[in-house]
């Protein structure tokens, strides 16, 4: 009985902490996202799971080299790598195919070398809007000396930006810093910082009976490209249908950037697919 009103009061003042939490303004939570990316060249390597079809291991490589991103996919059961280029709109591969793209912001996020890209697709794409990035009220208008300007009972709280709770890591449970820049009857979309601004923690989308999750976990520092995320996960429903390891994440330069390209260059001849490798790859793609 004792353990359990220990819990309630807990649990209470668990709540009233997050509730009243500072909570840093959007335009710094995106700048911090991306702060400690340096590199304008870097590679990635992904190794995915796709249970949700057929439990299909993918290994994929990326490159991103100074605004643009390349793929490589190497995928369980073909004799030969797929490759494709991202447009913004589209993943570009050999042959005349193409793989349409229902989101920019995972690979944004991954492959930017600044804040910019990402909040642009963020804001595109309704996981933010242009009203959250004001960050205090529209008559503050601070004049003077400093220590007359009021600025913390000036600053706007915006009722859909709140603390989130996160799954557990290392016996802790964190909390993330939420923004939901749409919400309706047919759609709902939100994005989740990490509360030490170390990254993007989720992206969360419901489009009619369409529901899924994006999980950034296991966040870590990487030289010249700030903190990534070593585990990841995509949940469709109530199903983890992918779920990924960061493998290698290395800045990169001209020799090694040219090796890529013309790997990619082999890759992208034949972008033949079997009937489970193609539903494997384009799950996979299926919310990035």
């Amino acid at each position: 009985m004792i353990g359990s009103r220990l819990f309630l009061v807990f649990s209470a003042l668990s709540f009233s902490l997050a509730a009243w939490a500072y909570i840093p303004p959007l335009p710094s939570l995106l700048k911090s996202t991306l702060e400690g990316r340096k590199a304008a060249q870097f590679e990635l390597v992904l190794h995915h799971r796709v249970t949700g079809a057929g439990n299909v291991v993918i290994d994929e490589k990326i490159l991103a080299d100074r605004g643009r991103a390349y793929f490589i996919w190497q995928i369980a059961g073909l004799t030969h790598s797929v490759g494709a280029s991202f447009d913004g709109k589209n993943y570009v591969m050999g042959g005349g195919r193409n793989l349409v793209s229902r989101s920019a912001v995972f690979d944004r996020y991954l492959t930017a070398s600044g804040s910019d890209p990402l909040a642009e697709a963020l804001l595109n794409e309704g996981f933010i809007r242009a009203d959250q990035l004001k960050q205090f009220k529209p008559d503050y208008k601070p004049e003077g000396n400093p220590d007359t300007w009021e600025t913390k009972d000036n600053y706007l709280r915006h009722p859909d930006i709140y603390l989130e709770r996160l799954k557990p890591e290392n016996g802790i449970l964190p909390y993330g810093i939420a923004i939901t820049g749409t919400s309706d009857a047919n759609m709902k979309k939100t994005v989740v910082f990490d509360e030490k601004l170390r990254g993007l923690r989720r992206l969360e989308w419901k489009e009619g009976q369409d529901e899924g999750t994006w999980a950034f976990d296991s966040l870590a520092s990487t030289p010249g490209l700030g903190y990534l995320p070593h585990h990841l996960a995509l949940r469709v429903g109530q199903s983890d249908v992918v779920t990924t390891d960061l493998v290698r994440a290395f800045v990169v330069k001209g020799r090694q950037v040219s090796e890529f390209k013309n790997e990619l260059g082999a890759a992208e001849r034949d972008s033949s697919l079997t009937p489970e490798a193609d539903a494997a790859l384009k799950l996979l793609l299926s919310y990035r």
